[in-house]
Order: C-alpha cells, then sequence, then structure tokens
C-alpha cells in the first residue's frame, strides 16, 4: 500500500499531461522548428557537437536573425539526441517535450511536500502545472522546450539547494544544485533569476536578526551568482556583442510597458481565456493609460501582499516574489523581435504560482478538516482543473501545423510583418 501511494500521484499526473496534450504528438514542425532543426545542418552531424556547444543558439539556422542573439547549447544537444533516435520524425520530439513536462510537474510536486503542503493540495498544484492552457505553447510547439528544459533544471537546482541543510552530504547537494543551475543557463535566459530567488528565499527564512538574514542569504546566494557570471563570459566569447535590438524605450515607455506586460501575465495566469501565439500589443508610449493604471494597481497590490506577509516571516511571500522575479528576463523588450509578451515566458513563473495556490489550498483539503468542507474544496478543485484541461485540449490543436497557427495569428495581428510573412509561406 505505500508503494501504491506513493506512485499514484505520479501516475495522475502523467495522466493528465497525456489527457490534456496528447493531441500535440500528431502535430508537425511549426515556426521556428524548421530553421532549429529540420534545417539544422549540425544536428545531424555527430562531428559538430563542439561546434553547437560554442555557437549560437540561431548560428545554426536563421543566420540573418540579428535580433535574436541567444545561447541555448543544450538544447540544441537535445534536438541532435532526438533527431539520433527518430530522425525528422516530429513524434519523437513532441514526445521529449511531453516527457519534459511531466518531470516539471513532478519537481513541482515534490517542492510543494517540502513546504509541508499536504499530498492532496500538493498533487493539486502539480495538476494545475500540468494542465493550465498557458503551458501550451511550451509543450506543443517543439522549439518551446528551451523553457521546459530551463525550468527543468531551475526547479532541481532549487529543490536540492532548499533541502541542502538538511542533507547527510550538503556540500555534495549544494554542487548538484549548482551544476543543475549552469545547465539551466545553457538551455535558456529565464533560468538567470534563480540567484536572485535563492536569496529571496534565504532572507526569509535564516533565523536571527533581518542583518544576519541578509548575510547568510548572501552567503548562499554567491555561488549562483558566481555560476551565472560564468556563464555571461561563456555567452560572450560565442556571440560576442550580441544581437541587436528592434527598438529601444525611453524610460516612461518602459516602465509603462513593463507594468502592462506584468499585469498581462497576471491575468493570463489567473484567467487563460484569449490565448494568442503573437499577442498584438505594441509597446507604449506614456504611462497616463487605463491599461497601465489597472495593471500598476494590480502588481502593487501583489507587492503590498508579499511584504505583509514577508513581515510575518510567511513563505507565501517568497512564492509570489518567485512568480514576479522569473518574469525579469522577459521584459528586455525589443530583444525578441517584435514580440512583447508571449504565453511561454509564464512556465517558470508559474511554478511558483503553482506552489503558492498549494499553500493556500491546503489547510481545506486536508483529511482532517472537516468532511464535508473538504469535500466541497475538493470537489471545486477537480472541477477547476477539468475545465482548463479541456481549454488545454482545445489551444494543443493550434500548433498541430503551420497554416493552422498562422492562419489564426492573422486573424489577432494582421499588422505584424512577421506574421504576415509567415502565413504567406504557409499557404504557399
Amino acid at each position: 500500500m505505500p508503494r501504491i501511494a506513493h506512485l499514484a500521484p505520479a501516475a495522475l499526473i502523467a495522466l493528465a499531461v497525456l489527457l490534456s496534450l496528447g493531441g500535440a504528438l500528431g502535430g508537425g514542425f511549426v515556426w521556428d522548428d524548421r530553421p532549429l532543426i529540420v534545417e539544422n545542418r549540425l544536428i545531424k552531424d555527430p562531428s559538430a557537437v563542439g561546434t553547437i556547444l560554442s555557437s549560437g543558439f540561431w548560428q545554426a539556422g536563421d543566420r540573418h536573425d540579428r535580433f535574436r542573439a541567444f545561447f541555448r547549447p543544450l538544447t540544441t544537444v537535445t534536438y541532435a539526441l532526438d533527431y539520433v533516435a527518430w530522425g525528422l520524425r516530429p513524434i519523437g520530439f513532441h514526445v521529449t517535450n511531453l516527457l519534459l513536462h511531466f518531470l516539471c510537474c513532478l519537481l513541482i510536486y515534490h517542492l510543494c511536500l517540502q513546504e509541508e503542503v499536504g499530498r492532496r493540495a500538493a498533487l493539486v498544484g502539480a495538476l494545475l502545472f500540468a494542465v493550465h492552457p498557458v503551458h501550451v505553447e511550451s509543450v506543443a510547439w517543439i522549439s518551446g522546450r528551451t523553457d521546459l528544459l530551463a525550468a527543468l533544471f531551475t526547479l532541481l537546482s532549487f529543490h536540492l539547494i532548499r533541502g541542502a541543510p538538511a542533507a547527510p552530504r550538503p556540500a555534495g547537494r549544494r554542487a548538484a544544485a549548482l551544476s543543475s543551475f549552469a545547465s539551466a543557463l545553457f538551455c535558456k535566459e529565464m533560468a538567470a533569476t534563480l540567484p536572485l530567488l535563492v536569496f529571496a528565499w534565504a532572507a526569509g527564512t535564516h533565523p536571527g536578526p533581518a542583518r544576519e538574514r541578509l548575510r547568510g542569504a548572501a552567503r548562499d546566494a554567491w555561488p549562483f551568482a558566481a555560476v551565472l557570471g560564468v556563464y555571461l563570459v561563456a555567452r560572450r566569447l560565442a556571440l560576442g556583442e550580441g544581437g541587436e535590438s528592434l527598438y529601444r524605450l525611453d524610460p516612461a515607455s518602459f516602465l509603462a510597458t513593463a507594468l502592462f506586460a506584468l499585469g498581462r501575465y497576471v491575468t493570463l495566469w489567473l484567467l487563460p481565456v484569449g490565448l494568442d501565439a503573437h499577442y498584438p500589443y505594441p509597446p507604449l508610449d506614456g504611462l497616463w493609460r487605463p491599461s497601465v493604471a489597472v495593471a500598476a494597481i494590480m502588481i502593487g497590490v501583489l507587492l503590498e501582499t508579499a511584504r505583509r506577509l514577508a513581515a510575518t516571516r510567511s513563505r507565501d511571500a517568497f512564492w509570489i516574489g518567485w512568480f514576479l522575479i522569473a518574469l525579469l528576463p522577459v521584459l528586455a523588450f525589443g530583444s525578441f523581435g517584435d514580440i512583447l509578451l508571449a504565453d511561454r515566458f509564464l512556465y517558470l513563473p508559474s511554478a511558483g504560482a503553482a506552489v503558492l495556490l498549494a499553500r493556500l489550498l491546503s489547510p481545506w483539503l486536508d483529511p482532517g478538516l472537516h468532511r464535508r468542507a473538504g469535500r466541497v474544496a475538493l470537489a471545486s478543485a477537480c472541477a477547476v482543473l477539468v475545465a482548463l484541461g479541456l481549454l488545454r485540449v482545445r489551444r494543443t490543436r493550434f500548433w498541430r501545423d503551420d497554416l493552422i497557427l498562422f492562419e489564426t495569428m492573422a486573424r489577432t495581428s494582421p499588422a505584424s510583418a512577421m506574421v504576415r510573412c509567415n502565413y504567406g509561406v504557409a499557404l504557399y
């Protein structure tokens, strides 16, 4: 019985992933999959591993894309391994994505348990992450693997460092955490916020007065900052000065655009309707807009809530912070072409939201609660998960092929030159 109880959550998470995203297995290579995989000569050449490890992410495909200077060699290595196993049959690449998503969900489940959340609430948090529609882009799109890998290694690193003080061999666990963090960085730049997350976690959990907590947090975080520094040097050696920004914003425009984007990310996670592969939002040119005011109020409420929780030493403050801190890299507007925000950028941040939700639900889903209230809470959670899963099944269909994807984009972003060009190629 104990063994079955241990395996049951993993089985339920796997089932949720398959039911909500199994339709992706019938999809083909879409959008960036073509230059990064289909037309990428390096992943087809076993002797090119050294070149992959020392080249920019786009140097193997679209060599003329000046606005996406990324260094993600480990992601390209996974494409090469898939090519060895499957050739250019897309189903194999999709299987890998589903497996990576499943592993991320398992890590979230275990992070919830580390937070002393009840098993029912931990499972609900992991299932929410498994079926949330905003993650379709990261999983159903093969090129979304960058977010899956970066999140997997970041979550693993945090899981390891989170439990290091109580581990039999804390030094080995810390070394493994640093290695995992390095792997995350070489998969996608989103992982660069982990030193800040480690610092925030340690500052909130170390005993003693504030000054001692900050010193302890700095001791815990500096090795991660050193790994980040090594990565930045390697990135500079591989890319040189990097790519050009499509546009630059003055301080007022940046602040307005950042507030709007952060507010939109919050609403996309809380109410995942109107999801789009290419949101038709241009940069904002001023602070005096209703959408910016609403977003500013929303972010202000989150920050004030986190501040008050932090004052009581509640770990809920940290998980609110995780959501916001993990979004910092995607505020480099202009570095992603004409994309202001994207669903895939929410993959790592939403891990914090999932753990926070599990913490909030735990008292209601705990078996020790009044039986009737517990049943109502569990039934409500199940209903929400089913609804999100159905939305996810529907959203997965848009990523089956280029024609469906770009036809949908052309309706929502008719003014985008990139969308119109890709739609024309798909029609041709």
